[in-house]
């Protein structure tokens, strides 16, 4: 026992651990206690053993307690965890959903088509009609859901009167221009997304019922209080009710005179016959299949195609959640829950914060393309308006009514160069849809006047006709070789001199050109608009007239040959006669040196 108890530990027996553990045990006693277990082991260890077991059960108890509340954290956390695109995304999608970047979309887009390997190998190609961006709409049951999400959302922002003018643009000119024709503002073939927005306006209505049940807990002397100053301000209010309605009546018979004058636009160039231009057009709803645009046409089209696109993605995302989740879901049960989600958001009555955890737990990582969804809508609603109040924008809707409603066939050419004076210098877009509306193509339109390919119709037809005649004339045929020039005709003037083509032995106009070589290489370019003329950069016309060798014989050879002899003799003999001076000229200098 008295060896025991004078037993100390070897050092570095008692692990870090151990020690770790000791110290996090008794805290600012823990250097002292682990000194005395090593010294004294044999009186320390049981005790601190002790310790150690009623610390782990205390520990396994805080732990049991937690763990549910730990568990639902990660459960929480889980799906946004797995998202780390968001936050980027966000960032991205306030520049990319810009005027500015949308523009400077299809801009690069078009640039990078000139500059490509192929366009700079053919050298100098015709005008590229291929266009700058594609944009796909093959899920027709997105467009109901888009239609919903829109007349929802205008209800919610804007009075019935501007809805109902967003709206019948929308139909009658977006969703018409892809090839959806709805015969009345309810005819929806996909009604899931207008069924949820029914189900968000039932409960909201539920919520404004139960907020006037709690407001009707006031005493009834109040109630009639209150019912009497109702009655005093209404009375007091009724007179001022009839300027408003003359108010309104006037900003309608002013909104009547600008329609009137939008639906008189009539083309700019081109040939059009009395009963055409006297006609006026209205904003109809007819197929269209191209369409030439201003920036906030395009931007409302690009737009749409972005609420298009997520829509979709929202539609890809619940089939493959359904499919994921255990047990298996319906795909028609995951979509209308997220349609819920979203509705409530537009009304406000759910935080951006909470849709976004909702769209991850429902949707997937993928879900991080729909957070910004009610910005978007609030942007496609706002461009729709800016449509239908700016003037130009106005102008180029009731411009291609009008060239659509000609009785002669349409002609492109005359439709763009028309659009083209209305927009000025301001960028044109050419919007062509497919037949079945499942795809739409945009491209970049040069405008201006050395545009290449612009039509006949817009050229002045004096200038036209002379350039006809130029273009198909000869060059023999200007001055014909029959032709007899008098002295005095001033009309007629001979080209050249007549004693310079004797002298030159040219009889006509074959004997001028031989031995003559031309290459025809040299370009011009006309404006189509001013006429001018002028010629390419690196291209010319050459005319060369190689020199007649001169004909020699057997004396003239001999004689010249002896000539040549005899002048080189005299260059041999004035060299030698140089050298000779020099060398003289040296010796003197050396005599005069060495006498000195």
């Amino acid at each position: 026992e008295e060896a025991r108890g004078a037993a100390v530990m070897p050092e570095g027996y008692l692990g870090a651990v151990c020690e770790r553990a000791i110290l996090r045990i008794y805290g600012d006693r823990g250097d002292e206690i682990g000194y005395l277990v090593k010294t004294a082991p044999q009186a320390t260890i049981p005790i601190v053993l002790k310790r150690l077991h009623q610390k782990q059960e205390e520990w396994v108890e805080l732990k049991n307690e937690m763990m549910p509340i730990w568990s639902d954290v990660y459960t929480k956390n889980y799906a946004k965890s797995l998202d780390h695109q968001s936050f980027y995304f966000k960032q991205m999608d306030k520049k990319a959903l810009s005027m500015k970047g949308m523009a400077q979309e299809v801009k690069e887009l078009n640039d990078k088509k000139k500059t490509s390997d192929e366009v700079i190998g053919k050298g100098m190609p015709p005008v590229d009609e291929s266009p700058d961006l594609t944009l796909d709409y093959s899920d027709a049951r997105v467009h109901d859901d888009v239609y919903a999400v829109i007349k929802f959302s205008t209800n919610e922002m804007l009075n019935s009167e501007q809805g109902e003018r967003v709206l019948t643009l929308y139909r009658n000119f977006v969703e018409s221009f892809l090839n959806v024709n709805r015969e009345n503002p309810d005819d929806i073939k996909d009604s899931s997304a207008e069924a949820a927005a029914n189900f968000v306006r039932g409960t909201e209505k539920e919520d404004v019922k139960k907020l006037n049940e709690n407001k009707k807990s006031e005493s009834d002397e109040e109630e009639e209080d209150e019912d009497d100053k109702m009655r005093v301000s209404s009375a007091r209010k009724a007179p001022k009710v009839e300027p408003k309605e003359e108010a309104e009546e006037q900003e309608d018979d002013e909104d009547d005179e600008e329609e009137k004058e939008f639906a008189l636009c009539k083309p700019v160039s081109g040939i059009v016959d009395a009963a055409e231009a006297s006609a006026a057009v209205a904003l109809k709803n007819m197929k269209r299949t191209v369409f030439y645009a201003n920036d906030q046409i395009y931007h409302m089209f690009r737009l749409h195609s972005h609420l298009f696109e997520r829509m979709s993605t929202a539609r890809e995302s619940a089939a493959a959640m359904a499919k994921a989740s255990k047990p298996a879901r319906k795909q028609a049960d995951v979509h209308t829950e997220f349609l819920r989600l979203l509705f409530h958001l537009l009304n406000g009555t759910t935080e951006s914060g909470k849709f976004e955890d909702d769209c991850r737990t429902l949707l997937g990582a993928k879900s991080y393309l729909l957070f910004t969804l009610d910005k978007l809508i609030y942007k496609v609603i706002k461009q729709v308006q800016l449509v239908i109040q700016e003037e130009p924008s106005s102008k180029l809707l009731h411009l291609h009514d009008y060239e659509l409603a000609r009785e002669a066939s349409f002609n492109e050419g005359i439709y763009r160069a028309n659009a083209c004076v209305l927009l000025q210098d301001e960028a044109c877009y050419r919007l062509a849809s497919s037949e079945d509306g499942k795809t739409m193509f945009v491209r970049l339109v040069e405008v201006g006047p050395e545009r290449p390919d612009l039509p006949m119709g817009t050229m002045d037809a004096r200038f036209a006709t002379h350039l006809q005649t130029f273009l198909t004339t000869p060059a023999t045929d200007d001055i014909p070789e029959s032709a007899e020039l008098d002295d005095d005709d001033d009309e007629h003037t001979a080209v050249f001199l007549s004693r310079s083509k004797e002298k030159a032995g040219f009889s006509d106009l074959d004997a001028a050109m031989e031995n003559a070589i031309v290459t025809n290489s040299l370009e011009c370019k006309v404006s189509c608009s001013t006429s001018k003329l002028s010629y390419v950069l690196d291209t010319e016309d050459v005319l060369r007239r190689a020199k007649k060798k001169a004909k020699t014989n057997g004396k003239a050879s001999a004689k010249r040959k002896s000539l040549l002899e005899k002048n080189e003799k005299a260059r041999l003999a004035k060299f030698h006669a140089w050298v000779e001076e020099k060398a003289k000229e040296a010796e003197d200098a050396m005599d005069t040196d060495e006498k000195v």
